[in-house]
């Protein structure tokens, strides 16, 4: 795979991630700092084990980090379509 598909994988999952982590946040009544500091240690974490896996040339690693990806992923789309309370 090329790296640029890498990178893009690493940038969506980061995105994504820092808003479903955001919105979690937000409705436990966080505040705003706690909300944009937690959304940054959780995202960053993600990537940053997303990049070394990708960086390791072994196919099995990098099925782990779509993997990753996918999931974050997943969750975005089931915190949009998640209801609103009344």
């Amino acid at each position: 795979m090329h790296w640029s598909f890498y990178w893009a994988v690493v940038i969506v999952t980061f995105v994504l991630g820092w808003y479903c982590t955001e919105k979690n946040l937000q409705d436990k009544g966080k505040g705003t700092v706690q909300r944009v500091l937690g959304a940054w240690f959780t995202t960053s974490f993600f990537a940053a084990v997303q990049i070394v896996l990708f960086l390791i040339d072994n196919t099995w690693l990098d099925i782990i980090g779509l993997l990753i990806g996918a999931i974050v992923i997943s969750s975005f789309f089931g915190r949009i379509k998640k209801p609103k309370a009344a």
